[in-house]
């Protein structure tokens, strides 16, 4: 169900949809999955040794987000929901941004303990990331203000 305020929407996808279409598990268990997207976008999630990163595809131009390198090296995985923000027009949504959650072991001594941050991207002109908001109070609130406010990159 949509979640709507000041006329801007949450519209979902599952990163449990995407379909594997490249593989080398002798090589640091490298994957690569296809996955759906929202108004004309498309992912590609990448998994290599233990760290997830997502490709934004539009118009067949791809957008790396990086995000390993935001993780600290440590190793990450992705939330299982990809939140989309944006508006509803004429019956059909367009996206403006959307918002990751990305778990990520920051304690070697404690793996099964990651953090959880959210992290909000623009899809105005090149995506990118706005910010990487630490767990806390009303932290889905949080990232939704600033993917719905703004649109700078880290």
């Amino acid at each position: 169900m949509p979640s709507t305020t000041d006329g801007r929407v949450s519209r979902y996808t599952s990163l449990a949809d995407c379909q594997v279409v490249r593989s080398a598990p002798d090589e640091a268990g490298f994957f690569e999955s296809a996955c759906p997207g929202l108004g004309g976008y498309r992912l590609k999630l990448v998994e290599a040794d233990g760290r997830q990163n997502l490709i934004l595809v539009m118009g067949g131009r791809e957008h790396n987000l990086g995000l390993p390198s935001i993780s600290g090296g440590g190793f990450s995985e992705l939330g299982k929901r990809i939140e989309w923000r944006g508006r509803e027009e004429d019956g059909s949504f367009h996206p403006d941004a959307l918002i990751l959650r990305y778990d990520v072991v920051e304690n070697v001594d404690q793996p099964t303990r990651p953090t959880s941050y959210l992290l909000p991207v623009t899809l105005e002109r090149t995506p990118c990331l706005s910010t990487k908001i630490r767990p806390g109070p009303a932290q889905n609130d949080r990232a939704r203000a600033v993917a719905d406010a703004q649109r700078t990159c880290l």
